[in-house]
């Protein structure tokens, strides 16, 4: 026959055990929002970097700097964490906040070439702002080369290296938290 004998306060065992699936969650969901929040701190950071290839030269004139990526903070500041479901998170310029600043980041992320026939306005644009031929009448298309310029994928590739290991120091943290705290 075995003889168990019962030490401890099972009381504060049975209530600490009886909690550990909700703080399992809470630590999970802070482990991924930190690491979602970090992987958007760097998506910013590589916006504001001056991604290359360099501007072209007509860009520069036309915007008066020769920065990449940058006319404005729009783009930069539209990088946001959108939570999705309990662990599930979307790190990027959602369309739906901006779509017109989500179809330049999705633009300048890959590149394009964009062909279209000219107009008259356009042709007069042109001309004062290249000064030079295009004034007159006639027919023309534009062909415009945004090369690609990633700021995404580079993130996430760099970040994969050592997520494993920053996500299951955080969430050690967390769970060490708790268990301290016995709630």
């Amino acid at each position: 026959m075995i003889v168990a004998k019962l030490i401890g306060d099972w009381k504060l065992a049975q209530k600490v055990l009886s909690a550990a699936p909700a703080a399992f969650d809470r630590a999970l969901k802070a482990a991924i929002r930190h690491e979602a929040e970090k992987i958007a701190g760097l998506i910013r950071t590589k916006i504001a970097s001056n991604v290359p290839p360099p501007n072209a030269a007509s860009t520069v004139k036309g915007k008066g700097s020769s920065k990449t990526l940058i006319e404005s903070a729009k783009m930069r500041n539209s990088v946001q964490v959108v939570w999705n479901g309990k662990f599930d998170a979307f790190i990027g310029i959602p369309t739906k906040a901006r779509k017109s600043t989500a179809n330049l980041a999705d633009i300048h992320e890959n590149g394009r070439i964009i062909v279209q026939q000219m107009t008259d306005k356009q042709r007069k644009f042109l001309h004062v702002k290249l000064g030079g031929g295009g004034g007159g009448g006639g027919t023309g298309v534009i062909v415009i080369h945004i090369p690609a310029r990633p700021f995404i994928k580079p993130v996430f590739a760099a970040y994969k290296g050592d997520a494993k290991q920053t996500f299951i120091g955080v969430l050690s943290n967390e769970l060490g938290s708790w268990a301290k705290s016995g709630t």
